[in-house]
């Protein structure tokens, strides 16, 4: 870029330009882990592959929500997540702090770290997935050497789960009132001394306490997102939100899988790290199960028997529309106008009116409106008004900017060019309102009648415009509903979590990943991220850093101690002349003075 900092003038950056131009030519990398996750499986069966050595454990992670139920001390069915109840928590906290003037809004970003403390409890995991071990069992040797079995059997099958404890045999009271052993009224009590500044009061809950027997009785219970849609007439409807239908759920073993407490462990005594957080741990398996029970609930096949319509709205959806033939958009308007009640036909046939209002009048009367128009000023004052509704300024301030612009340079033909695209909507809006006010006194049944009669005369492409211009279509997409409804692919996980045997094994898998990747086409090599490596780095650039202090200091120190040595035998010497003189006179040799 040219240089400019020797001149008297004021150049323009290129910000937006250049910002543009960079994300233009951002490319979405989606690394292809359903290939890799084959890859890996069969090299960590294969006793002479690289990776069987190198690899410890490899765990694969799904855009799955695990909901988890259980019913607390108060008899209540609570969802088991710590996320979720520490959400509801901080509401009350913060609407309790506001209304007793115990909290400052102004500041959100604290001097004590409590906005770091905050964001971390956020982030507690209370379910946790067990690391497998590569030959397929459920626990990776590396737990046995982190953790401790005090009490039961580790878990073996999809229902089975083990109690993470800390070293103390504790449980934090949040996980506490996750797993119901907490009453909301105890938790109430935390929240209110929080918010009212008081110190926390005794209570029966501080000195609770809970043996394994009564732990291992602890019941849970997974209820998949698809099982909480039930039919009703032509659409699944959510009834998660209904008290009593959860509880039926909750207690209906057809519908939902039990999980029992085997085992309770805790972190061995000199175990420098641990895997686990207190909280839940449950084995691969229940993964494998809830992704299989998706697919095969009612809703889930409905939707991927249905890929066109939304089965939860009975809506079609829009991201299909611009790879649909004529045919294929006639077939699914007359479809979707079959499945419409007779008031929603009324509806239909009116805004059928209106497309061909459109397309009769929409142009003519546009040319007409603007015609009006003759002036520059006149056309700047209808710019002006309408763009000042938008950005909420009034005319006027507007008005004297646009006849700077285009004082010099514009004609009223160009003027006309830029205020069409408002002026079509505008004339489009006057036509609908004209077209729905002469309907209007038309009865609902007489315009369902008159969509039937006519929906016999329409051909393929009329029923393509239609189907483009009045369909309603639903606000998701195919994909986001199998995502809401639970369904993945057991082979298509959405990250690979590898663990290295040694730190010195870390670069041979990441070897073994840039191999991998000279095999496959380009849309199919892994991006990876080495976590370890970063952490190492920036350590690294650490002592570095130090070192070169370290360094500077030991040269300063050197060529200090130096001149000092030299100036300290300088001044020894010129002292004792005299002495040396009077030796020499009497006789001493030079090696006399030397010794």
């Amino acid at each position: 870029r040219e240089d400019h900092s020797n001149e008297e003038n004021i150049y323009k950056d290129p910000l937006i330009g250049e910002l543009v131009d960079a994300l233009s030519k951002v490319k979405k990398n989606d690394n292809d882990l359903k290939s890799f996750k084959k890859y890996l499986g069969e090299e960590l069966k294969d006793k002479n592959s690289k990776l069987f050595s190198a690899v410890s454990g490899v765990q694969y992670g799904y855009d799955m929500e695990l909901t988890v139920y259980t019913e607390n001390v108060d008899g209540e069915i609570i969802k088991s997540d710590t996320n979720e109840l520490m959400q509801d928590m901080l509401k009350d906290f913060f609407t309790t702090a506001i209304q007793n003037g115990n909290l400052d809004m102004e500041g959100s970003a604290t001097t004590d770290g409590s906005s770091t403390m905050f964001s971390s409890m956020m982030n507690m995991q209370m379910w946790q997935e067990i690391l497998p071990a590569n030959d397929g069992s459920t626990i990776n040797p590396i737990l046995y050497e982190q953790y401790e079995l005090i009490n039961g059997t580790w878990p073996n099958d999809y229902d089975e789960i083990v109690l993470i404890v800390n070293e103390n045999n504790e449980l934090d009271d949040l996980t506490l009132y996750a797993l119901g052993l907490l009453s909301e009224k105890e938790i109430d009590v935390i929240i209110d001394a929080a918010a009212n500044g008081k110190p926390l009061p005794e209570t029966d809950a501080a000195s609770k306490k809970w043996s394994f027997k009564e732990l291992s009785e602890l019941e849970f219970t997974t209820i998949l997102p698809a099982d909480c849609y039930q039919k009703m007439g032509n659409i699944y409807r959510d009834m998660s939100t209904n008290e009593s239908i959860l509880r039926t759920l909750y207690e209906n073993p057809e519908k939902t899988t039990k999980l029992k407490i085997t085992g309770i462990i805790r972190p061995q005594k000199d175990a420098s790290a641990t895997m686990l957080s207190s909280g839940i741990g449950y084995t691969y398996r229940l993964t494998e199960h809830v992704i299989k029970r998706a697919v095969e609930s009612e809703v889930v096949q409905a939707q991927l028997a249905s890929p066109t319509v939304d089965v939860l709205t009975g809506l079609p959806f829009k991201s299909n529309v611009g790879s649909m033939s004529d045919a294929e958009k006639e077939t699914a308007f007359r479809s979707y106008v079959n499945s419409l009640t007779m008031t929603a036909k009324a509806e239909t046939y009116v805004k059928i009116q209106c497309v061909n209002a459109d397309q009769m009048y929409l142009e003519t009367q546009t040319d007409a409106w603007l015609d009006t128009f003759t002036t520059k000023e006149q056309i700047i004052d209808m710019i002006s008004l309408i763009v000042s509704q938008s950005l909420g300024v009034t005319p006027e301030e507007l008005k004297d900017y646009f006849l700077e612009l285009t004082e010099n340079n514009w004609t009223v033909d160009q003027l006309k060019t830029l205020l069409r695209p408002y002026a079509v909507e505008i004339v489009r809006a006057q036509i609908h309102q004209q077209v729905e006010q002469g309907m209007a006194a038309i009865p609902a049944q007489q315009k369902a009648m008159l969509l039937d009669a006519e929906m016999a005369k329409y051909d393929a492409k009329t029923c393509a415009l239609y189907y483009d211009e009045v369909t309603v279509f639903s606000e998701g997409t195919y994909e986001d509903n199998l995502a809401l409804l639970g369904h993945l692919d057991y082979d298509s996980p959405t990250r690979i979590n590898i663990y290295a045997s040694t730190f010195e094994d870390k670069d041979v898998i990441a070897a073994e990943i840039k191999a991998y990747n000279k095999t496959v086409p380009e849309e199919q090599q892994i991006k990876y991220t080495d976590y370890m490596g970063l952490i190492m780095s920036s350590v690294t650039d650490i002592i570095d850093a130090v070192t070169y202090v370290l360094i500077a200091f030991v040269a300063i120190s050197l060529v200090v101690s130096s001149i000092m040595i030299g100036i300290i035998t300088y001044i020894s010497v010129m002292e004792r002349t005299k002495e040396i003189g009077v030796l020499r006179a009497i006789g001493a040799s030079k090696r006399n003075i030397t010794q």
